[in-house]
Order: C-alpha cells, then sequence, then structure tokens
C-alpha cells in the first residue's frame, strides 16, 4: 500500500531526476524524497493499513 503509492507517486525518480538535473543538490534530493516517504507511511499508519513505528 505505502509503497505502492511511493512508486505510484515517482518519489525514487523524482529524486534521481531532480539530482541528475541539478534542481536540487543530491543531498537535497534524498532529504526531499525522505520527507515524502515518511509522510506517505505516516499516512497509511493513520489508516491501520501499515504496522511499525514512528521512526521507520
Amino acid at each position: 500500500a505505502a509503497e505502492g503509492e511511493i512508486f505510484d507517486t515517482f518519489v525514487i525518480c523524482d529524486m534521481f531526476a531532480k539530482a541528475a538535473t541539478g534542481k536540487l543538490t543530491p543531498a537535497q534530493a534524498v532529504e526531499e524524497a525522505d520527507r515524502r516517504v515518511k509522510e506517505i507511511f505516516t499516512k497509511w499508519r493513520k489508516a491501520g493499513l501499515v504496522g511499525g513505528g514512528k521512526d521507520r
């Protein structure tokens, strides 16, 4: 569920594209992707569809 949303919303592809084109530095692109992934997992956890802890 959460993993599917990550792929469906191009989080990983966007990260690489933004770093490769210079829109963001590689570190900034990773930070943005990390934030997006955490937001997605938080949403799915609140819906009770993903287990795990706060820091996962």
